[in-house]
């Protein structure tokens, strides 16, 4: 069995990477006015809203998924020692997308009835971030 080294500072990097394509990708000029508009939030929703918790929550979460997906990484790499690790990294994070991300998305926002832009929006987000934030892990080790 792989031992799981963790680098913090490569997982700080993941999270940080995390954090910031957050605020990008949901940014108005890129996908926030249309994923405003897709779930229903005005701008005045938007401006009343409190900001703290949900960013101390996404960080939480950040760091649990970089967490968890740098063990996949190592046991990935252990398994596939003849890839290089960007392949790694990026095989890592699309089988998890694929696998566990967005079937589960795509399943729970057919049933609430979301559009179809608004999976592809959120899933394509965690898609980024867990290519980006595997090559990160798998490189800096």
């Amino acid at each position: 069995m792989p031992s799981v080294n963790i680098n913090l500072v490569a997982l700080a990097a993941a999270v940080v990477f995390n954090m910031l394509l957050g605020y990008i990708w949901y940014s108005k000029p890129v996908f926030g006015k249309m994923w405003q508009k897709l779930v229903g939030l005005s701008d005045k929703d938007m401006d009343g809203a409190d900001k703290v918790t949900p960013m101390v929550a996404m960080l939480i979460l950040a760091i649990v998924e970089i967490f968890v997906l740098n063990h996949f990484v190592a046991y990935s790499a252990y398994f596939y020692p003849g890839y290089s690790d960007v392949s790694v990294g990026l095989l890592t994070g699309l089988w998890i997308w694929v696998g566990f991300v967005f079937p589960v998305m795509a399943s729970n926002y057919m049933f609430a009835q979301r559009r179809k832009k608004l999976v592809l929006i959120d899933s394509g987000y965690q898609l980024v971030v867990l290519l980006v934030a595997g090559v990160i892990l798998s490189v800096w080790k």
